[in-house]
């Protein structure tokens, strides 16, 4: 479910779970019993993530530690320096009773929306973007106080997407709009400024990069929260900005950005010294995912020679 639904946004997922004869650590195994880890206290999952999630893995797949929890949810937390990259999901009798799930169908289901929800945020979907994300009805917590009644329920009524409370676990019969299950961030069809379109804000690689955020035990409501908007400029150690090529190449270079749900910011750097064979050329981008922290990525590089721009190509070398 959670690979079909990102391959229709051209965005493939791997899934891991080991294989018979497989790799230590390479997804599957059983974990010792722990009855109630905690996303508050995140080093919990600190020996986990060090002794059954391979090093080399890290950086390129999250874990998911599936397992008990009391109030039958789940977390992501930073369990090392503060990347967003371990989510640990509960499934059992507590998940049933808080998901209203009791077939193995429903139980499948469930459990992958809470997968889903989780993924969002390592993919930049973090409470305090958007008012909608994580949001409850005021009955179970109240995420806003200073809001008034008529707005806070319209974040959630209209934010139809798994990232908001009201629709994690809903079922055809009970918060859909269609009725079916809703298995999908939103799509922003509601309209700003009750809804915005989800897919326009994910960051792939949110999950490898420290965040600007610390999650501190103390904060009660989400208006404690203060989402940082100072992005770091691009700098690359003897390496210029050139708003001239920027300017006249931007469109054009937009080819390199492989994932398309969303513009990108194009910035083209020069080497100041570059060697004879050497690229002195790099085209960096940084998706435009505001209010989502993102940071520029080196897309490619080549040659400026004489006015033209070469890029490397295998079928060059090929007679």
């Amino acid at each position: 479910m959670i690979i079909e639904r990102f391959a229709q946004h051209g965005i493939n997922v791997y899934i891991d779970d080991g294989w018979k004869d497989g790799p230590v650590n390479g997804g599957g195994e059983l974990l010792p019993y722990q009855s109630n880890l905690d996303d508050v206290l995140g080093k919990q999952l600190l020996a986990f993530y060090e002794h059954n999630f391979a090093d080399e893995r890290k950086g390129i797949f999250r874990y998911v530690v599936v397992g008990v929890r009391k109030d039958g949810g789940g977390f992501i937390t930073p369990v090392k320096y503060n990347r967003f990259d371990a989510i640990y999901v509960s499934n059992d009798f507590n998940s049933m009773i808080t998901r209203v799930a009791f077939t193995p169908r429903e139980l499948r289901v469930q459990l992958a929306k809470a997968i889903l929800h989780e993924l969002g945020h390592s993919l930049g979907l973090m409470p305090g973007i958007f008012p909608g994300i994580d949001l409850m009805s005021r009955k179970f917590g109240d995420r806003y106080p200073s809001m008034s009644d008529d707005e806070y329920n319209a974040y959630l009524e209209k934010y139809y997407s798994v990232m908001n409370y009201q629709y994690i676990y809903n079922k055809p019969w009970w918060y859909s709009e269609d009725r079916k299950y809703l298995f999908d961030y939103s799509d922003g069809s509601n309209g700003l400024p009750y809804d915005w379109n989800d897919w326009e804000h994910i960051y792939l690689p949110t999950f490898q990069i420290d965040v600007p955020a610390y999650e501190d035990p103390s904060i009660e409501t989400f208006e404690d929260f203060n989402p940082v908007k100072d992005y770091p400029e691009l700098v690359a150690k003897g390496w210029k900005y050139d708003e001239n090529l920027t300017r006249r190449y931007a469109e054009e270079f937009e080819k390199f950005v492989l994932v398309k749900n969303t513009e990108a910011d194009i910035k083209v750097l020069i080497k100041e010294k570059a060697e004879k064979d050497e690229y002195n050329l790099r085209i960096y981008a940084k998706p435009k995912v505001e209010p989502v922290f993102a940071v520029y990525s080196l897309v490619a590089e080549g040659k400026l020679m004489n006015g033209n721009i070469q890029f490397y190509s295998p079928d060059k070398n090929i007679p």
